[in-house]
């Protein structure tokens, strides 16, 4: 899509787009009205929350061509990236290994040589 996108015509593809790749109609819908609304995302504090913001997030980029737009939705992205960022680091803190990792705490370290 065309860069800057109005929310008008973006909001809607957003809600088809997060509900194909799992939300609920209704947290659909309530990510939606907090972008229209201006309402950054909040601080991520469960697994499930974890789990929803990268849904968001890959969701919002599957839709836009350009995540330095100067649009508000690309400064939503970014807030959204920040705050998962976040968990991750506190996470990790807490526990050893990153969140959702697949290979288990002990494959966060790095193997093997450039």
């Amino acid at each position: 899509m065309e860069p800057r996108q109005r929310l008008k015509v973006f909001l809607p593809r957003l809600r088809a787009e997060l509900v194909k790749n799992g939300l609920s109609e209704e947290a659909a819908k309530q990510h939606c009205d907090a972008m229209k609304a201006g309402k950054m995302p909040g601080f991520i504090a469960t697994l499930a929350e974890y789990q929803e913001a990268w849904t968001v997030a890959q969701s919002i980029m599957a839709l836009m061509t350009n995540d330095e737009d100067g649009s508000g939705i690309a400064a939503w992205l970014k807030e959204l990236s920040t705050r998962t960022s976040d968990f991750e680091d506190e996470y990790r803190a807490m526990r050893g290994h990153y969140p959702m990792h697949p290979g288990g705490p002990e494959s966060d370290e790095q193997a093997g040589s450039a």
